[in-house]
Parts: C-alpha cells; structure tokens; sequence
C-alpha cells in the first residue's frame, strides 16, 4: 500500500527562490530512488515562502530508506 508525506516548510523572508531551486534540483534523485511513485513541490501563491513538499512512497519501507539516507540531510546543508 502506498503512503503519502507531505512537509510543510515556512522559510524566512527571502529564502524562497533558493530553497525553491535546491529541492527541485533534487528531485531527479529523490524520484529515481527505490519506492518513490510521485514527488512535487507547492508554492503558496500568496506567501511563496510558504512551500509544501508532497510525497508519494510505494511503502512506509521506501520511505524509511529514503528518509534515513545520510546523502540527504548533507545535500541540502551543502
């Protein structure tokens, strides 16, 4: 059964279009990752610092191996 992840992130004032770039630059990696059915990113048109990340995992398995992945807390600091 697939599972669904949403992150609801809140970035300070002018943070938007370099996190905005940096999660979508991502996304060939996290979609290419074993379990991953859908990843998209959603920008609040009124407040774009306002994003939702939302996932879609083939198990709460995928997920956990995806999440506990060292390479992703260590990208996105970089």
């Amino acid at each position: 059964m697939s599972i669904g992840v949403i992150v609801d992130i809140n970035l300070k004032p002018g943070g938007a279009e370099k996190w905005t770039a940096a999660l979508k630059e991502r996304f060939p990696t996290t979609r290419a990752w074993d379990g991953c059915e859908e990843i998209y990113l959603c920008v609040d048109q009124n407040d774009p610092e306002h994003l939702m990340l939302v996932e879609k995992w083939a198990s709460n398995e995928a997920y956990a191996n995806y999440a506990n992945g060292q390479w992703r807390s260590q990208a996105l600091m970089s």
